[in-house]
């Protein structure tokens, strides 16, 4: 059965967007506070406020992004006095408590509660709904903002307070405005926020927050294994053409959750998705379509032993002979995955530090993946 890879691998993209459980984070804390600032440094500038954004009550809007796969419930945090802060514990309980009452029925999965650092104390009404928000059972965080502004002996005295008021083992981070200064304190506030979710939510949460490179890295890798036990139960049928077809849709499959978990999409927005050299409107998804040419036409030369085509004979013959179906189909499918999980992770860090492709650098890359893939089934 003839594949076009490039629409078989937008249209799995498409449906993971639509199926992969969305995580629904809300931010909450006093007006100015840097909730804005903080919600930029996990998922990307302006990010908190990308997508369909609905108001749920008064001052808080929900903004539901089906390119980042994440929602965030953005509160415009409260002035000081009694009736303004009673107005915001009311309205912040509701959508929290009630997820039947909020829009669409969503449920917030995850708090950041966030304190500005420089103003050196701590309200009661913070201290209250957290409380409430974490003794109806949903993770919540203090992040103290602009900590970078206190003295260190200073912040080591809020933390003591704020230790002391909270129930125990309220997790207490900081950070700043400045991205390299609090890179580990954002990095462990990633680590805890996809700890503290449901494993049915990682996922998507790990595809959106841009901080954690490696975290992605890991979910990759950990895509590939599981491809890997999937083709060992397909070739040990024996290789056909029909176990052919179903191991290459166990590798597109493959592809699409890793450009899934790197956001492929956004990094070529990023990348001023200039890789003109490959046509179509989603480039990069043309360009790993490659990748799944080279399988198929590696499975073919399996099958029928020839040695004719792109793909060396010889090359095929050895690791054929060495392996057996079994291990020559595991073989190319762990290559072709080691090879996209090196490429993503660095088109992922090239968009981050800002740098742009042109229509060479689009053409190389196709070049290094075709031999990426190659030299690691040569080895």
């Amino acid at each position: 059965m003839e594949l076009n890879y490039q629409e078989r691998l937008q249209a799995q993209l498409d449906l993971l967007k639509q199926t992969v459980k969305r995580p629904n984070v809300m931010i909450l804390g006093q007006a100015g506070a840097g909730k804005s600032t903080l919600a930029n440094l996990v998922f990307g500038s302006n990010n908190i406020k990308t997508g369909s954004g609905r108001s749920v009550t008064k001052g808080i809007n929900y903004y539901k992004s089906e390119q980042k796969g994440i929602g965030i419930f953005d509160t415009q945090g409260y002035e000081l006095g009694e009736a303004a802060e009673k107005e915001f514990y009311d309205n912040v309980v509701s959508v929290a408590l009630n997820p039947a009452g909020n829009l669409d029925g969503e449920f917030v999965h995850l708090c950041w509660y966030c304190i500005p650092a420089v103003r050196e104390r701590v309200q009661d009404i913070d201290v209250e709904t957290i409380k409430t928000i974490r003794s109806a059972g949903i993770p919540i965080a203090v992040i103290l903002t602009k900590s970078d502004l206190l003295s260190v002996y200073a912040l080591a005295q809020l933390s003591g307070k704020l230790e002391a008021a909270l129930p125990p083992n309220t997790p207490i981070f900081k950070s700043s405005k400045i991205k390299d200064i609090d890179a580990g304190e954002i990095d462990r506030i990633c680590d805890w926020s996809c700890h503290s979710l449901d494993s049915s939510l990682r996922t998507a949460f790990t595809r959106a927050q841009i901080f954690q490179l490696q975290a992605k890295k890991d979910a990759a890798a950990n895509i590939v294994k599981q491809s890997l036990r999937a083709t060992e139960l397909l070739a040990k049928s024996r290789l056909s053409a029909d176990v052919s077809y179903k191991v290459n849709v166990c590798c597109l499959t493959m592809v699409a959750d890793i450009l899934y978990i790197y956001e492929m999409e956004e990094i070529e927005d990023l990348l001023n998705g200039t890789i003109s050299d490959i046509a179509g409107k989603n480039n990069l998804v043309s360009l790993f379509s490659v990748a799944l040419e080279l399988v198929s036409e590696i499975l073919g030369e399996i099958i029928t032993e020839g040695t004719e085509g792109r793909v060396n004979g010889r090359l095929i013959g050895e690791f054929f002979s060495n392996w057996g179906h079994t291990g020559a189909a595991k073989t190319m499918v762990a290559a072709v995955g080691s090879t996209l999980i090196d490429t993503c992770a660095s088109l992922a860090k090239d968009a981050i530090d800002g740098k742009t492709f042109d229509a060479m650098s689009g053409k190389l890359l196709t070049q290094k993946l075709q031999a990426d893939i190659m030299k690691r089934l040569g080895n």
